[in-house]
């Protein structure tokens, strides 16, 4: 079968971009695929995968947008994918430029982006709505003594979860063990601290939001939606092992978890392929913990199990008609 469209992916270093790369390979032996990746010399250890695998600067440098409609003209009638908010938001803010080069873009609008990455916002707008079942107690804190009043406030036998208001993943995510027991988190790069080794030095350069630390399971969910239209929602429970290990993850329904997703569409259209992360607790009650504007590498799962994601995301970003 010949392919018209190439596939991109930044972030193409990432263990599982990598993992689904290769899955994708195999079922489309055909297709082109490269990567755009600032660390290339990791990269270049999974070359395997990708036809071509080219440099990129991170998106923060100022240089970034001019860079890529460079290396997009090596790749004529291509969908790109983007790896992270950060990315995704600097393109989307230049989006009239990169559709120049004739190729597609898995992105929703730079105002969506904006809104759905900050943490402190996208809880608000769910509370606004009435939808406050899916937000476990949070808080917006700059220093240990706000830390503290939060503590108080939710009572000293809760756990809390510190994480940024901006940010992906589980980068400079802390989990404070205020019950002085034992924690099992599903991601090894969660820092599990005492109150006493909290570092003020952390609240220099972020804003960080404070929550109640949910025990219970992982789910990712992979939504798939054409401008606000829900085509596919497959929510992977995370069963066993750690996040930046194995995947280990099995297909979940819920009502709970299709009712979060039309809300957080409610509040801005979805568009393209994303994922969110929740959290289930012992009483099957869902809590959102993110929305990512851009889908994750651990789609992979989801592609494991059968389901033809990047498929049906060729059909929505080149405007073709599939069911719901």
């Amino acid at each position: 079968m010949i392919y018209p469209y190439k596939i991109g992916f930044t972030c193409a270093y990432g263990l599982y971009v990598y993992k689904l790369v290769k899955l994708l390979r195999k079922k489309m032996p055909n297709r082109y695929f490269f990567g755009f990746d600032a660390k290339i010399i990791y990269a270049c250890q999974k070359k395997s995968s990708f036809n071509k695998l080219i440099k990129v600067p991170l998106p923060q440098k100022y240089n970034y947008i001019d860079i890529l409609l460079k290396r997009l003209q090596l790749f004529d009638k291509s969908i790109l994918i983007f790896g992270s908010d950060e990315e995704a938001l600097k393109a989307a803010k230049h989006i009239n430029l990169l559709k120049k080069t004739g190729n597609k873009f898995n992105l929703m609008s730079y105002d969506a982006i904006k809104l759905f990455s900050n943490k402190l916002i996208l809880y608000n707008l769910v509370k606004s709505v009435g939808e406050t079942g899916f937000i476990k107690p949070f808080r917006k804190v700059k220093s240990i003594f706000e830390v503290e009043n939060f503590s108080r406030d939710l009572g000293k036998s809760k756990n809390i979860i510190l994480k940024p208001s901006i940010g992906r993943g589980s980068r400079d995510v802390y989990v404070i063990n205020i019950r002085n027991e034992h924690i099992e988190t599903d991601d090894d790069r969660i820092k599990l601290i005492s109150r006493r080794q909290l570092d003020e030095d952390i609240f220099l350069n972020n804003e960080f939001v404070a929550m109640e630390y949910i025990e219970g399971k992982s789910i990712t969910i992979d939504v798939l939606a054409d401008h606000g239209s829900i085509i596919l929602i497959i929510p992977r429970l995370w069963i066993r092992g750690k996040k930046s290990g194995p995947v280990v993850q099995e297909y979940f329904y819920s009502e709970k978890i299709v009712r979060l997703v039309e809300v957080l569409n409610s509040i801005k259209k979805i568009h393209g392929l994303v994922d969110i992360d929740a959290k289930m607790d012992n009483k099957g009650n869902i809590f959102l913990l993110e929305f990512n504007t851009r889908p994750s590498g651990t789609v992979y799962g989801a592609e494991l199990m059968g389901i033809p994601v990047f498929s049906f995301l060729e059909n929505v970003l080149t405007g073709k008609k599939i069911k719901k």
